[in-house]
């Protein structure tokens, strides 16, 4: 029997027909080596900034095979044997990415020589997308958000920004004040010479807003480039402002109403996130992003992104979130390798049923960041660690619960997520680094994280707890001058004279408890404390709350049978 199709039905075959011929399939294909590269590990400025070779001239890290591009003999074959368009590669990971009409390549590429494995990563029904729109990592973060216009205007209108802390900070204090990171400003640290790339959704009216007038205008704003739709626009309205209230966390500077942590830095902007969707070729396009920042030099990377579960039904066990296995926690790891510092943020999955983190948080090399409200307790949104492997995550929290934050549309507004913890702590640790550039990428973190009030009894919500940068800097600043004084007692106090606080530092071991008395010149007694030398070999002791007046007062240190007797004077 001779059947028809209705009118409608004929349509919708019309239909179906012209969106497949749009439909582009997004391939992963990794190479078993680098065969026919362009470059050589002899003559690494062909491919690497001068900037990146003093970061690894500076830290003795050598150039390998992981600096070299990937082979295009490779990449061409692949592209004309499938007729595919190139999107990104992974010199790190030996990867390309590329674009295609056939959903069955799989098979095809995984027959040739020199391919180790291909994967389809992303399947777009309309074609790769030329703008970026919200992703849904940012949406739901936004959803978070107490962004209200009116509040905002309600806030500048009754000067609580303006009271909210110090005349210049304006709301902005409270985040730096929590950390003491006020006092690397006070001494001038405010991440000059510092670069650091922001790994995003999209930083929507980023070019005209009044927060960032500086870094445009001190040409801080070293460049920009759109991953998902292979452009240098980053800053659309029809973007994602994640990215504006996570650079605005760390560079906005509008005196009066909020600074940043890190104002005086310069910044690289790199979209990532695709729009719409949340599909696996979005690790690529982090590690992508990830090593250009490394081949332009940067110093620190911020990634308030993360991924576990993807559209297409793929979702990463919390096995496999071990801090080495997923694309970019490899990638991840390799930038640190490079000597390039990176936070993320824990992840928003507290409350859900994954309350674990996400990656690259993971990342066995990853500054995880947590979020704490503003008692210092750990936020109920903040991703729980450990990692997959039971490594210690997060590392460190700040505040990410009403954290203070910038709009997009140039006012001030408060907002809930690590996204904005993760920002905050990295431009302190871009000040912190700016003061002491002798240490290594990890080096740092190990100083940040034993300066945090929980690092004799860190946990999986908040890790080693809130930095606290002032005794992490008063501590390096009294091994710096012990160092170049080359003092031999077992004592050092640092500062000398001093205002409120002293940093005592035990420069040979000692075991057991220490005493310390302090007294004034006629031999009263003002302080006496007990501690455990074997514990912890630096102290900050705060004299404020004594009243001290200007004057010599001694500190006497006892231990066992002996003591030692340290003259210090007040200012």
């Amino acid at each position: 029997m001779k059947r028809f199709l209705s009118a409608a039905f004929i349509g919708m075959l019309v239909v179906a027909s012209a969106q497949a011929q749009t439909t582009d399939y997004v391939y992963r294909v990794s190479f078993k080596d680098k065969t026919g590269t362009t470059g050589t590990i002899s003559n690494p400025s062909a491919y690497l900034s001068a900037k990146a070779l003093q970061r690894r001239t500076r830290f003795n890290i050598a150039i390998d095979s992981t600096d070299l591009p990937v082979s295009q003999l490779y990449i061409d074959s692949v592209l004309n044997r499938t007729s595919g368009i190139y999107r990104v590669q992974s010199k790190w990971l030996n990867q390309v990415v590329f674009y295609a009409k056939s959903p069955t390549l799989v098979d095809t590429l995984n027959t040739l020589p020199f391919v180790t494995g291909a994967r389809l990563v992303a399947t777009y029904t309309a074609g790769i997308p030329k703008t970026s729109g919200i992703s849904k990592f940012a949406q739901e973060e936004q959803q978070e958000q107490l962004l209200s216009t009116q509040q905002t205007l309600q806030l500048q209108a009754t000067q609580d920004i303006a009271n909210a802390g110090p005349a210049d900070y304006g709301a902005a204090f409270s985040q730096l004040a929590m950390t003491n990171a006020n006092y690397l400003h006070d001494s001038n640290y405010l991440g000059q010479n510092m670069t650091i790339a922001v790994l995003d959704a999209g930083f929507n009216n980023a070019d005209n807003n009044i927060f960032f007038d500086s870094l445009r205008a001190q040409g801080r704003l070293k460049g920009t480039w759109n991953f998902m739709t292979d452009s240098d626009y980053v800053y659309s309205t029809a973007i994602s402002g994640h990215g504006t209230n996570v650079l605005g966390c760390m560079t906005a500077e509008n005196p009066g109403v909020y600074i940043g942590t890190a104002p005086r830095a310069s910044y690289w902007l790199f979209v990532t996130e695709d729009a719409y969707t949340e599909q696996e070729v979005e690790e690529n396009y982090w590690v992508a992003a990830a090593e250009r920042a490394d081949s332009v030099g940067v110093d620190m990377i911020n990634s308030s992104l993360g991924y576990t579960n993807f559209d297409g039904g793929f979702t990463y066990t919390y096995a496999q979130l071990d801090g080495k296995t997923t694309i970019c926690a490899r990638g991840a790891n390799v930038a640190v390798k490079k000597g390039i510092f990176i936070t993320n943020s824990a992840g928003n999955e507290g409350t859900n049923p994954w309350h674990y983190l996400i990656t690259p948080s993971d990342a066995e090399r990853v500054f995880t960041v947590g979020a704490v409200d503003g008692a210092k307790a750990g936020a109920d949104f903040s991703s729980w660690g450990p990692n997959g492997a039971g490594q210690q995550k997060p590392n460190v929290a700040a505040l990410g619960k009403q954290a203070v934050l910038v709009t997009p549309t140039g006012f001030v507004a408060t907002g809930n997520g690590t996204s904005f913890a993760s920002p905050i702590m990295c431009g302190m640790v871009a000040c912190f680094w700016q003061a002491f550039p002798q240490y290594t990428n990890l080096e740092i973190a190990r100083l940040v994280e034993e300066s945090a009030d929980h690092y004799s009894n860190p946990d999986y919500k908040i890790g080693y707890g809130v930095p606290d940068f002032r005794k992490a800097m008063e501590k390096q600043q009294a091994l710096t001058v012990y160092n170049k004084n080359k003092e031999t007692q077992n004592i050092f106090v640092y500062p000398n004279p001093f205002s409120d606080n002293v940093s005592l530092m035990i420069t040979q071991p000692v075991n057991g408890e220490l005493t310390l008395r302090l007294v004034d010149i006629s031999g009263r007694e003002l302080y006496k404390a007990k501690i455990n030398s074997k514990s912890e070999p630096f102290f900050n002791i705060n004299f404020s709350q004594l009243n001290l007046q200007r004057g010599i007062y001694l500190l006497q240190v006892v231990y066992k049978d002996a003591s030692n007797v340290i003259k210090i004077q007040k200012l």
